[in-house]
């Protein structure tokens, strides 16, 4: 109900202080900006008010005080994000963070992967076994929330690290070098791991050779692009 509630205060202060609801013809146009001013000092007033009947739920405690976030951030994308009350303190989301604390991910680009790809945190033992991996490629911190961040699901449900090494051991073969593997390729498109080489990734490279390209040319293409 306290998500309802502030759902609500939004809709109704609009409702309220709207341009379509100021003053009366007689009265004269108002100045510029003046329902806006209303608008923004009721909300502030009403939510206020809200704020301080709010009762954060365990998961949100624990992201307050784990990652350092401002309570009223917290408050603003659990309201925005219900799907956050789905996922279980104990076995899921603590497990994830300290995990991905334990790999130095910093708390802000931990929250950040909170507020734009919440559903990694559904799998905290899958992508414990990414961020070993990931370590054992020698990967900085920031690096890794990149990854993360452009993972698509699949990855943490139907994907192996067995499977990703075949994938680095074909774009290795094509010709891409270590370096670049996971600054220009991987981090940009993580979901290549989730290919099968000789069914996914082969047909294309057949194609672009049948072309005229090079393997060192369809090895640089997948650096840029």
């Amino acid at each position: 109900w306290e998500l309802l509630s502030l759902l609500a205060v939004v809709a109704v202060a609009y409702s309220q202080h709207s341009p379509m609801n100021a003053g009366s013809p007689s009265q004269g146009p108002e100045p510029l900006g003046a329902p806006d001013c209303r608008l923004m000092t009721a909300l502030d007033t009403q939510m206020s008010h809200y704020s301080e009947l709010y009762q954060p739920s365990t998961v949100e405690q624990f992201l307050s005080k784990e990652l350092g976030m401002w309570s009223y951030n917290v408050m603003l994308f659990a309201v925005a994000n219900p799907a956050l009350q789905t996922i279980d303190v104990d076995t899921q989301m603590k497990p994830a963070i300290r995990s991905l604390k334990a790999a130095n991910v910093d708390p802000q680009e931990i929250w950040f992967l909170v507020t734009k790809h919440l559903e990694i945190f559904r799998h905290p033992i899958s992508l414990q076994r990414w961020l070993d991996f990931l370590s054992a490629q020698a990967l900085q911190s920031r690096d890794i929330a990149t990854f993360l961040l452009r993972a698509p699901a699949a990855l943490f449900t139907d994907c192996t690290q067995a499977q990703a090494l075949q994938v680095l051991g074909y774009l290795k073969a094509l010709g891409v070098k270590q370096e670049y593997m996971f600054s220009r390729v991987l981090c940009s498109c993580p979901g290549v791991l989730t290919q099968d080489p000789e069914t996914k990734l082969q047909p294309i490279v057949s194609f672009l050779t049948a072309l005229g390209l090079e393997h060192q040319a369809i090895a640089l293409m997948a650096c840029v692009y």
